[in-house]
C-alpha cells in the first residue's frame, strides 16, 4: 500500500493501492497529468467526506450511515420500490429496516417491513435471519446501500433527506409569534442557545382554549442512549395534553414515542425523521366543553400533522395524558417540556380560534390536510399495537420467498 497524504486538507488521509497508483502513472506519464491526479484524489476525499478519512470521530461516522435512503430491488419477477431506515444503536451498531413500497408517508403500506442488523464503523454487512439479501455499506460510496444475492447485485439505494413541507411556515395575519429566532416576548423561561434555536422549559404567557399551533423541533443524535432518554421533549397544550417529542426514529408505533399522545394513543404513523432533522408538528386543538355544574360534555379534539404527514385525525383526547394537570373549563398555557435532554425548537407560532374553526389557508385543496380538523368523528382512531399487523404478504416477502436458497 502507498500512503497519499493531502497535507493540505489537514488531518484528512487516504489510503490506495500501490498497484492503482501506478496504473495511473503509466497511462499519463506526463508530470503534469500526475498532479492532475492527485488534484482530482483530493476532490473526491473532500467530496466522499469521513467515509474514506482516519481518525474520524466514531459519533460522527455513526450519524452519517444512519438516515433513510430510496431505491429499487431487482428481480426477475418483482421489480420493488422500496425503502430503508438505518437507525444507530450504538457508534458501531446499526439496524435496518427493507419497508415495501418506499418510506414511510411516501409509499410504505405499513405492513411489509424486514429486519437487518449490522455492526463495525465504515464498511458494513447488513444481514437478516428472514431474507437471503445482503446490503452493504461501502465507506468510499457512503451515501450509497448495495443489495446483493449470491454474490449478485440486485438493486442500489440512495440515500435521501427529507424536509417537511411546512418547514418555515409563516405566521397568518393575527398570529402570536412565540419565538421567531430573535427573541420570545410570549414566552416566560425562554433560553435561546448560541445557534439562536430555543431550548427546552418555555411556556407561553397566552392561555389557550382553541388554536392552530406550529412547532419546528430538532432531536439530538444520541445512539448509545435508549427508550425515553433518546431526545425526550413534548408540546405540552394546556399543560394537559402531551404530543410527545422523542426520537424514534424507524421504531414501532407506540403512545410514548415521537407523534404520540402520551400513554393514551401512539401515531397512525411514524412520520419521525432522523435524529438531528428539523422536524414539524402541525396541531388544531379544540378544548374540552364543560357544563355549568363543571362536568365535562364534549372530550378535547385534537388533529396533527407531523412533517406534512396526518398523525392523529380529529382525536377525542379520553383525558389528559400522562402527567398533565387535571382538566377544567380553565384555558392553559403551552410548555414545550423539559425533560433533561438538548431538544431545540425554532419558528414557533398560534393562532387563537373560535370552537370548530379551521384557517382558510390550511383548506387549499393543494395541501387539505386539515379538511376534518374541526368536525367531530363517528369513530375514533386507538392506539396501534404492534402485535396486531396483518402477517406479511407484500412484494419483499413474495420475493424472499421464491430467492433460490431460500
Amino acid at each position: 500500500m502507498k500512503r497519499i497524504d493531502f497535507s493540505f486538507l489537514g488531518d484528512q488521509t487516504v489510503v490506495f493501492k500501490l498497484s492503482q497508483v501506478r496504473a495511473l502513472e503509466n497511462k499519463l506519464s506526463h508530470s503534469i497529468y500526475r498532479n492532475r491526479i492527485v488534484a482530482c484524489l483530493a476532490t473526491c476525499c473532500l467530496l466522499l467526506g469521513p467515509g474514506i478519512t482516519r481518525g474520524a470521530d466514531s459519533n460522527e461516522i455513526a450519524f452519517e450511515i444512519q438516515g433513510e435512503y430510496v431505491g429499487r430491488i431487482v428481480h426477475p419477477d418483482f421489480p420493488t420500490k422500496s425503502g430503508l431506515q438505518i437507525v444507530a444503536t450504538s457508534n458501531i451498531d446499526f439496524t435496518a429496516y427493507l419497508l415495501d413500497g418506499g418510506l414511510p408517508g411516501a409509499g410504505w403500506d405499513q405492513v411489509n417491513r424486514v429486519l437487518f442488523s449490522a455492526s463495525g464503523t465504515g464498511n458494513l454487512q447488513f444481514q437478516s435471519p428472514e431474507s437471503p439479501i445482503e446490503l452493504t455499506r461501502l465507506a468510499q460510496y457512503p451515501n450509497l446501500i448495495f443489495v446483493y444475492h449470491n454474490g449478485f447485485r440486485i438493486g442500489t439505494f440512495h440515500k435521501k433527506y427529507r424536509d417537511s413541507p411546512t418547514m418555515h411556515l409563516a405566521p397568518p395575519a393575527g398570529a402570536i409569534v412565540l419565538f421567531n429566532g430573535v427573541d420570545a416576548p410570549r414566552l416566560k423561561d425562554a433560553k435561546i442557545n448560541p445557534n439562536g434555536t430555543l431550548g427546552i422549559g418555555a411556556e407561553t404567557t397566552d392561555l389557550i382554549q382553541n388554536a392552530r399551533i406550529h412547532v419546528e423541533f430538532r432531536t439530538p443524535f444520541t445512539p448509545e442512549k435508549e427508550g425515553q432518554s433518546r431526545g425526550n421533549s413534548g408540546v405540552y397544550i394546556q399543560r394537559r395534553y402531551e404530543v410527545q417529542i422523542l426520537d424514534s426514529f424507524a421504531l414501532d408505533l407506540e403512545a410514548n414515542r415521537c407523534g404520540g399522545l402520551y400513554r393514551q394513543k401512539s401515531a397512525d404513523i411514524n412520520m419521525a425523521l432522523p435524529p438531528r432533522s428539523w422536524q414539524t408538528y402541525d396541531i388544531y386543538f379544540y378544548s374540552a366543553k364543560f357544563d355549568d355544574a363543571g362536568k365535562r360534555n364534549q372530550r378535547a379534539r385534537i388533529t396533527v400533522v407531523q412533517n406534512g404527514v396526518k398523525i392523529h385525525d380529529n382525536y377525542e383526547l379520553i383525558s389528559k395524558t400522562g402527567a398533565g394537570r387535571a382538566e377544567s373549563p380553565q384555558p392553559g398555557p403551552i410548555w414545550f417540556q423539559n425533560h433533561g435532554d438538548p431538544v431545540e425548537f425554532r419558528n414557533l407560532w398560534l393562532v387563537n380560534l373560535d370552537d370548530g374553526e379551521v384557517l382558510s389557508s390550511d383548506l387549499n385543496p393543494a395541501y387539505g390536510i386539515f379538511e376534518k380538523a374541526a368536525g367531530r368523528a363517528d369513530e375514533q382512531n386507538v392506539a396501534t399495537d404492534s402485535h396486531c399487523l396483518p402477517k406479511r404478504t407484500g412484494p419483499i416477502q413474495r420475493m424472499i420467498g421464491r430467492l433460490p436458497g431460500r
